[in-house]
């Protein structure tokens, strides 16, 4: 199954859980894993760091910092057709209500995450950039009218080298790798396996952005 929206939609809820922790609105309110991923993380032998119950975990945004993310959001200049994500001075980091569509948690991955988390978790944040980057070259690039001609291919629509699709699954991968060791296992979404087969699924079918794949 490839299902790009709703995939990378639990991708973003997973990741913001565990990046911001208890909170006190939507999703963030039910938030009580902090205990089970130290135990975990003690009985694996991983991120020693993080035995002593007060000792930061790294994956988190302390409170300073997640002040500053929620800033840059509010900050932000939205376009015209793009659902604001910020309302009176609380984000999505602060009150999940504020992305609550599917295609707004897959702006949120692809495009805000990147460059609102820079300085902050740096192991995630290098994960989410090396997933985001490869995500958005399989999407392809729109050329010229001539050039679609050529191609055969409607003028507007997007098109990708089948030669780049190997290059980009390995990326695929290696972000994943990254997200995964950088994350408390137990907390990790069985979704993130369907981005293994992306690259694959788009040299059968053509961008993910416009097709639906069941039982492949």
């Amino acid at each position: 199954m490839a299902d790009l929206m709703h995939d990378m939609k639990g991708v973003c809820e997973m990741t913001l859980k565990i990046i911001v922790g208890k909170g006190k609105h939507g999703m963030y309110a039910s938030w009580k894993h902090d205990e089970k991923h130290r135990f975990e993380c003690h009985a694996c032998k991983m991120f020693p760091g993080i035995r002593d119950p007060t000792s930061p975990l790294p994956w988190r945004l302390t409170k300073d910092q997640l002040k500053i993310v929620n800033e840059r959001v509010c900050a932000m200049w939205w376009p015209h057709h793009v659902h604001r994500l910020a309302k009176r001075r609380c984000s999505f980091f602060i009150k999940s209500c504020r992305a609550w569509k599917s295609r707004d948690k897959l702006t949120v991955f692809l495009v805000i995450l990147p460059t609102c988390l820079r300085g902050f978790v740096p192991a995630v944040h290098q994960s989410i950039l090396t997933i985001a980057y490869a995500l958005r070259r399989l999407e392809g690039q729109v050329v010229s009218a001539d050039e679609a001609k050529r191609l055969g291919v409607v003028p507007g629509s997007r098109v990708i080298k089948k030669s780049d699709l190997p290059d980009i699954h390995k990326d695929l991968v290696r972000g994943l790798v990254m997200m995964t060791g950088s994350l408390p296992f137990s907390s990790l979404k069985p979704v993130l396996h369907h981005i293994v087969h992306y690259a694959v699924l788009t040299s059968r079918y053509g961008s993910l952005r416009f097709c639906v794949i069941l039982n492949t």
